[in-house]
């Protein structure tokens, strides 16, 4: 595999796991790199230069890797992920922006992220990682300890707003 694969390797790789599954370790995805016989040195060269152009972040105080909003649409826009989970994250995401522009309108800035997840009609492993892009992406501030988001009323509700997110 050559160097300019492997950073498409593993968007697609994060891309997968950060929807659906538990975001990876360095020791997972170690493991991983070693499944698919890489040179690690060459592999975690990439995974630097993918770090510094904000592709993906280590989310410390958990020890896991995660794409960030750049690298999340990157992905998405090279078919790096099934096409069914792209489009089923991306309807999920117009889903979860038109319920917080509800829940603006109906409670305030600050919500329960219970009362999105209802306005959307989603269950939690539905709604989580894209949740998560959205707060990344500045849609709103979510306080994981009171399960409560504050959403950003200067985007949230505004129409065009959408087509960055879907």
């Amino acid at each position: 595999m050559n160097d300019l694969e492997i950073p498409k390797a593993l968007l697609g790789y994060l891309y997968n796991n950060n929807f659906g599954n538990d975001d990876p370790t360095l020791d997972t995805i170690d493991s991983w790199v070693g499944s698919r016989e890489w040179d690690r040195a060459t592999f975690w060269k990439q995974y630097e230069l993918m770090l510094k152009a904000k592709l993906v972040k280590l989310v410390q105080d958990e020890g896991t890797v995660r794409l960030t909003p750049k690298g999340t649409l990157h992905a998405e826009k090279l078919g790096l992920a099934s096409m069914q989970l792209v489009s089923r994250n991306r309807d999920i995401r117009k889903k979860l922006m038109a319920a917080m522009a509800q829940c603006l309108a109906q409670f305030g800035t600050h919500v329960d992220v219970i009362e999105v997840a209802r306005a959307a009609d989603l269950d939690e492993d539905e709604y989580v990682g894209n949740l998560q892009l959205l707060v990344d992406m500045g849609y709103a501030r979510w306080r994981i300890s009171s399960q409560q988001i504050t959403i950003n009323p200067r985007v949230c509700g505004k129409v065009n707003t959408l087509s960055k997110v879907a």
